[in-house]
């Protein structure tokens, strides 16, 4: 994720906050995530990674092949929340 560095110094945050939705996608198609790992042929630590973390990176390649396998598009295994953490980040500075 790239932050951008002001002249003063400061990092502002970075445009878009995405976050995976493989394992519900997933699960609404009727995978769990063994059955997806077997049958996308995706390396059973990096499905984990994926499938326990909606924060985690993956790449275009990989969203490709588990889209492909569930019958979906690369759009519907992420989700932008740049406005709803936006929101919390502003509420968490105001309330602590």
């Amino acid at each position: 994720m790239e932050h951008k560095v002001s002249s003063g110094g400061h990092v502002s945050p970075p445009d878009h906050i995405w976050r995976l939705r493989v394992r519900p996608v997933a699960q609404a198609h009727g995978f769990n995530e063994e059955r997806l790992t077997v049958v996308s042929g995706i390396p059973a630590e990096q499905m984990k990674t994926i499938w326990n973390d909606p924060a985690s990176d993956a790449s275009l390649s990989l969203l490709d092949t588990i889209a492909r396998v569930l019958g979906v598009k690369i759009t519907d295994l992420i989700e932008d929340v740049s406005q709803t953490e936006g929101r919390n980040q502003a509420h968490r500075r105001t309330f602590g």
